[in-house]
């Protein structure tokens, strides 16, 4: 007894014409992936916040975290107030680092009324500045959304687990390296839409003031 073969028919969703037998079904986007990458980010964000739980409450505590904090409040307080920052050769103290950070948390700090506060909470803002950076930066070199975000927190995650002691303390670290990544920054994002002489002035003028 011969088999009867009948050719199904399977009818395309929004279509009136019927998927035969040598028709390939279209496959179905997977919508799965939409949801799983924003909940793995707010879990990977909530951990990472963890890390910081310990230097965001060691903000305002007038306890020196460092002997760095004092040192660097004292130039703070040298630049917003007229004195000298860099001491001569034959001094017994030196310093290394550009001047801009101390006006900043020397500015801060006259209004705040401790530099040493203010210049932890320059330097948490800076912190977040260059995981900004990082974000930004990913973007331009063509790194999707999610996979730029991954990178910011990523760098966080490391931050706050092998450098804590450097998280919300005050120390310009932090300030020279927003500075210079938001050069870098620039230079990606404007590069052909800016004149190359402002770029070219812009850019390495971040560097250098970092």
């Amino acid at each position: 007894m011969a088999l009867l073969k009948t050719p199904w028919k399977l009818r395309l969703p929004g279509t009136t014409k019927p998927a035969g037998n040598n028709e390939t079904l279209p496959v179905p986007a997977a919508h799965a992936s939409s949801y799983w990458e924003p909940a793995g980010a707010g879990v990977f964000g909530l951990a990472v916040l963890t890390l910081y739980l310990q230097p965001l409450w060691s903000i305002t505590v007038r306890v020196p975290a460092s002997y760095d904090e004092g040192w660097n409040a004292y130039h703070a307080a040298a630049a917003i107030g007229g004195g000298m920052l860099y001491p001569s050769r034959e001094g017994l103290i030196s310093n290394n680092y550009p001047p801009l950070s101390f006006y900043v948390v020397g500015a801060l700090g006259r209004l705040s009324g401790d530099n040493i506060i203010a210049g932890r909470l320059i330097a948490l803002a800076s912190l977040v500045a260059v995981a900004g950076n990082i974000f930004l930066v990913l973007r331009a070199l063509g790194a999707a959304r999610a996979q730029s975000g991954f990178g910011a927190l990523l760098f966080l995650a490391y931050a706050g687990a092998f450098f804590r002691g450097y998280v919300a303390m005050d120390e310009p670290q932090w300030f020279g390296h927003a500075l210079m990544t938001g050069g870098l920054v620039i230079f990606l994002r404007l590069h052909g839409r800016i004149p190359a002489s402002s770029l070219g002035f812009l850019a390495p003028a971040l560097l250098v003031a970092g």
